[in-house]
């Protein structure tokens, strides 16, 4: 049976440390890894939503503007109807 030095224990000691400290490393790397992934599906998921959002209100600013000149027509239809209907110079 062989007997171990001092010298032998010293780097079984060293190579189990450093093996652990890697094994550690690696964990806390794969662990902020998977949060970052997470962290960008969520913003992806974020900026689809103010898209949306942003496309809602321009459509919802298209309509208005459409409706408003629509209603400016038929107001101007009106005036000049009336303006007739008095016998006034159309402007």
């Amino acid at each position: 049976m062989k007997k171990f030095s001092i010298r032998d224990i010293l780097w079984l000691t060293i190579l189990a440390a450093v093996a652990v400290a890697w094994w550690l490393d690696r964990r806390v790397s794969l662990h902020k890894r998977e949060q970052l992934q997470l962290q960008a599906r969520q913003l992806q998921y974020e900026v689809q939503i103010e898209r949306a959002e942003r496309l809602q209100v321009e459509k919802e600013i298209v309509v208005e503007r459409l409706m408003l000149e629509a209603q400016a027509k038929d107001h101007e239809e009106h005036v000049k109807a009336a303006m007739k209907k008095l016998g006034q110079p159309l402007p």
